[in-house]
Formats: structure tokens, C-alpha cells, sequence
């Protein structure tokens, strides 16, 4: 029988629990929610609480937009809930441009399923959205066992050059990668990370 995005990425995550770029935590460790300020406003999932936390600090607090937020993959039993918890509203995914948060998205889209997942991560087309120019030196090589997952990655995210675009994947394909921070950092104080992506 042939196993799913989400077996696989279940595996691939369970397997490699102590290198630390694959990590999936037990439901004792808690999610940051932030509940949507109105019905019908979009709601941001992440793995990136610091990032989040900061743009928080910016014009993003006044937004309407919701947050669920934990680091690392979450467990099946914590998709129900998501799913519970977005209902009707719009779900968004906001994530680094490496392979552990594109298997994670891909997890979602694949366990919230018929629930539609919309990818806001580092794109192409995010950068683009946010003005942010980043230098070489802002992106970071990926570690051994991010590269040992790139072949997984795109078994189970076959679009992730669509959803990344051209320079971001050919960025992945040369072994490296940008994460959240990096963008917070390129933006400097005071700007936005989710607003102009989303809307």
C-alpha cells in the first residue's frame, strides 16, 4: 500500500527526533493562539513564535488577523483541533524557506484536507509582497540532514518550486535557505512580516 504525505512525513520527522532541525514535541508543549478579531478573518499558522512575536511589537498587533503558533510538527490528534479551531475561516501557513517548515505545511495540507491551506512562507512572491532584498549572507546552508530530506521534500510537496518560485528554489537546490528572521531582520524595525502577504 502506498503511504501518504502525511505517513511519510509522520516517519520522517518521528525518526529524527534528537538532530534537532526535525522536531515534533509531545502535546504537552503548549501552542501560542491569538484568536482572529473578527468572524471571517484569516488565521496565520506558524512555527516561528520569535518572528511572529517581534512583528507583534510592530504594526501587526492592531491587525485582525489570528495566530496558532508551535515550533515542530504537530501530532494527528493536534490536527482535529486546528482544524476545530479555524472552522470556516481561512488558514494560512507563514514559514521558513527550509525543508522541515515546507514538510510541515505539506503535513497540514494533507491532514486538514478538505480544509484548503493557503502558503504565505518565503516565496518569490512573499519577498516580493514585503520589498525585502536579501543578501547572500542572510541565507544559511542547510544542515546534513536537510539535505538527506530534499528528495523526501519533493515527493511530498511536488509543487514546492511553484509555491517557492524560481530564485527561492533554485536557492533550495543549491543547499541553502532563509529563514523568518532573516526577512525580520532585512525589513529592520517597525514593518510588517504578514499583513502585505496576506492582503
Amino acid at each position: 500500500m502506498t503511504k501518504s504525505a502525511g505517513d511519510l512525513i509522520d516517519e520522517w520527522f518521528d525518526g529524527r527526533q534528537a538532530d534537532g532541525d526535525f522536531v515534533r514535541y509531545d502535546r504537552s508543549v503548549t501552542y501560542s493562539i491569538l484568536p482572529p478579531a473578527r468572524r471571517g478573518a484569516p488565521i496565520i499558522y506558524s512555527t516561528k513564535t520569535n518572528a511572529i512575536a517581534t512583528a507583534m511589537d510592530n504594526d501587526e498587533a492592531d491587525a485582525d488577523f489570528g495566530f496558532i503558533m508551535r515550533y515542530g510538527l504537530p501530532s494527528r490528534a493536534d490536527a482535529t483541533a486546528i482544524r476545530r479551531l479555524v472552522g470556516s475561516d481561512e488558514l494560512c501557513f507563514l514559514g521558513d524557506l527550509d525543508p522541515s517548515d515546507l514538510m510541515i505545511f505539506a503535513w497540514l495540507r494533507a491532514r486538514l484536507r478538505p480544509k484548503r491551506v493557503r502558503f504565505l512562507g518565503i516565496s518569490d512572491w512573499y519577498l516580493d509582497r514585503l520589498k525585502a532584498k536579501l543578501p547572500e549572507s542572510f541565507t544559511i546552508q542547510l544542515s546534513r540532514s536537510e539535505q538527506r530530506s530534499l528528495p523526501l521534500l519533493r515527493r511530498v510537496l511536488p509543487d514546492v518550486n511553484t509555491l517557492v518560485g524560481e530564485q527561492c528554489g533554485e536557492l533550495l537546490a543549491r543547499r541553502r535557505k532563509i529563514e523568518l528572521e532573516a526577512v525580520v531582520s532585512a525589513l529592520g524595525p517597525g514593518k510588517s512580516i504578514v499583513a502585505p502577504a496576506l492582503y
